[in-house]
């Protein structure tokens, strides 16, 4: 049967989506933290960004036992991920070395990305003394400047920090809200303007440079600054939103219906419009996207921090979110963010504790509640999610995506006859099937192959395949189940090439044009497919025995007896578990496939 790496005998592993990271739609740019070196006493020490491995290199150590070990234990926190206890360590550690800059960049680092901003601010104020130009100082003070209301500060601490990597964006947002709430609006558009002529940023210069423009009561420069964006690129949720804003206070209702139907058409689902739409259906105005420079600069940072955690989950991300949230507490948005990046590091506790926060009335609360069930399933809390998931369905028949992801948890754990159930009733809810369908009928045939339902899990992929005619997971799976059938061979042969030319470093893959081969008796160039399987796959039960049997043929038995151990070694499921004993023993050994039976 098709097999993958979310179990021994399922050969693509499709989680349900990530609800919570689908909702965050602005682009922005990475950035990397080099490598730096503290002295702590006779000790040096190189210290890498924070959340990355270092190296200790002792010289002399001549430093308190209890000190160094503080470092060190603060060392080993932070690369678990326990960034508080890290903190809390460094905090110690300072008291011995209190203008040490790189142990005190570390720490306020540590102590802001854990939402400790009263804290990190005092750290923050020596390393200005100590680094006037350090990054991470200047914004956290920035923020802080904000937060009291003096604009002018935050503008000119901003000044001097560096604009390289993330600060290209980032500073000029920031910098631009800054100067905006010091009343110097045109300074505000002129900060923004060269955005515009960077790859990449046009999209969100636009977006801030309408809010302000909004906001300073300027409704004409805030409309041509959001039709500018609109016309840049995908239109994220934020803009058609201000978008609408700006139109509804004018009265324009038809225009701001047209620019919220502009957002529907390019994305598959209007859930978080629906406050919006509802508002302008009723023709009343819909609220401000932001409504302060403090909102504003939150905003800017979340857009950043955004990006930044696509890009894999960098601490730069949490410290952003965090001030964010400094500056615009409990918004629901940048909850959900937070959420986000904190289920990227692995933390999968802390992002469960941040969805439980999220405001129940917010349009953010549906799909956290989502997100929230796919992270109590991750962390062992299967029937809660299951449970949580359940409501969910029953609480709103007219959404898709509980259901396919209660279906989701439930085929990743082998309850394969409930997952029909889930998705049959997902389907069910979508009605006129689309392009946008091929995952969730792909994802039932997976569930209806392993209920032993081949017919109807047949006829969802060939469905799927009509909808998304290359899509290599399908033709994989569907042309893996036919070669285990001894079905359409020389079909499934072009199917899985096809897969394979798309993904070739996919071990599942290249398996599966390894296993077409050896049924068709081409067991020579079954052998060479196997073996780059097997060394893209090393712990694969199924491409082990795959390869055991294909040595078998071409008389390599002690190779075979050995790759047929190792997948024994490799947790097989019980069925197959079985089957390779028999082989080991002497029985059921591999036999070539008869010419006439190798397709139908």
């Amino acid at each position: 049967m098709p097999k993958s790496a979310e179990s021994s005998s399922l050969r693509v592993r499709l989680g349900a989506a990530g609800a919570v990271g689908a909702l965050l739609v602005l682009g922005g740019c990475a950035s990397s933290q080099a490598s730096t070196e503290v002295a702590l006493s006779d000790n040096s020490i190189v210290l890498s960004a924070p959340g990355q491995e270092s190296e200790a290199r002792a010289a002399r150590i001549d430093v308190g036992g209890s000190v160094y070990g503080k470092f060190l234990a603060a060392r080993h926190a932070e690369i678990q991920g326990e960034y508080a206890r890290a903190a809390d360590l460094l905090l110690g550690v300072l008291e011995t070395a209190p203008d040490d800059t790189d142990l005190l960049r570390r720490t306020h680092m540590l102590l802001a990305s854990e939402g400790r901003i009263a804290e990190a601010v005092p750290l923050a104020e020596r390393l200005e003394d100590l680094d006037s130009k350090g990054p991470f100082a200047n914004i956290t003070l920035a923020v802080e400047d904000i937060r009291a209301g003096d604009f002018a500060a935050a503008e000119q601490r901003l000044d001097v920090v560096e604009r390289r990597g993330t600060n290209q964006l980032l500073v000029p947002l920031l910098r631009a809200w800054a100067l905006h709430g010091a009343g110097r609006t045109d300074e505000a558009m002129d900060e923004l303007g060269p955005l515009a002529e960077v790859n990449g940023f046009a999209v969100i210069e636009g977006l801030h440079s309408g809010l302000i423009a909004d906001l300073a009561g300027d409704g004409k420069a805030a409309e041509a600054a959001f039709e500018k964006a609109a016309g840049n690129g995908a239109i994220p949720l934020r803009l058609a939103v201000a978008q609408a804003s700006l139109l509804s206070r004018e009265g324009r209702w038809d225009e701001a219906e047209a620019a919220l139907d502009a957002f529907r058409v390019q994305q598959s689902d209007d859930f978080l419009l629906r406050p919006a739409a509802d508002a302008v259906a009723k023709r009343q105005t819909v609220p401000r996207t932001v409504t302060s420079s403090a909102e504003g600069m939150a905003e800017a940072l979340v857009s950043v921090a955004r990006a930044l955690n696509r890009d894999g989950g960098d601490i730069s991300a949490l410290i952003y979110t965090r001030l964010a949230l400094a500056l615009r507490p409990e918004n629901p948005m940048t909850q959900a963010l937070l959420a986000d990046v904190l289920a990227n590091q692995g933390r999968q506790e802390g992002a469960i504790e941040i969805l439980q926060r999220i405001d129940a009335e917010s349009p953010y609360s549906w799909f956290a509640r989502q997100s929230l069930a796919q992270m109590l399933e991750a962390t062992g809390k299967f029937d809660e999610a299951i449970a949580l998931l359940d409501q969910m369905v029953g609480e709103r028949p007219d959404r898709v995506e509980a259901a396919q992801t209660l279906g989701d948890l439930l085929r990743l754990n082998d309850r394969f006859d409930e997952a029909v159930d889930a998705y049959d009733v997902a389907v069910d809810r979508v009605g006129e099937i689309d392009q946008r369908h091929w995952r969730l009928l792909y994802t039932r045939g997976i569930a209806l192959e392993r209920s032993k339902d081949w017919s109807r899990a047949e006829q969802d992929f060939l469905r799927a395949l009509e909808l998304q005619p290359r899509q290599p997971l399908v033709l994989n799976y569907l042309g893996y189940s036919w070669v285990e059938k001894g079905l359409n061979l020389d079909r499934a042969r072009r199917m899985i090439e096809d897969a394979v030319e798309q993904r070739p470093g996919d071990g599942f893959i290249v398996d599966s044009m390894g296993w077409v081969l050896y049924q068709l008796g081409d067991y020579s160039d079954a052998v060479v497919q196997l073996e780059r399987a097997v060394s893209l796959e090393p712990g694969d039960p199924i491409i082990n025995d795959h390869l055991g049997d294909a040595y078998w043929l071409v008389g390599r038995s002690a190779e075979a007896r050995f790759q047929w151990n190792r997948a024994l070694g490799a947790d097989p499921e019980e069925d197959l578990e079985a089957v390779i004993n028999e082989k080991l023993q002497g029985r059921s050994l591999p036999k070539p496939t008869p010419v006439g039976e190798r397709d139908s």
